[in-house]
């Protein structure tokens, strides 16, 4: 095996059935918080898990809006010329 693959199997979870993606945030989330020192208490892991699903929904609906920006400037750039 040459010296750059240091894995000679990588496995792909796409459905959960090796790890649990909710824990494993709630685990990231609680350690991140212990390690600066910051004010954590029961439920915050929903709190942050919450918000961090809306983050990506407001980033998906804002590249959506972006690109209807961009094509209609472009429709009516184009037909101003």
């Amino acid at each position: 095996m040459p010296d750059t693959l240091r894995y000679p199997v990588v496995l792909m979870d796409a459905d959960e059935t090796l790890l649990d993606f909710k824990k494993s945030e709630d685990f990231a989330i609680k350690n991140a918080m212990k390690e600066f020192r910051l004010p954590f208490k029961k439920g915050d892991e929903k709190l942050y898990s919450r918000m961090n699903s809306l983050k990506l929904c407001v980033s998906a609906a804002f590249l959506k809006l972006w690109d209807m920006i961009l094509k209609w400037t472009a429709t009516n750039f184009i037909t101003v010329m």
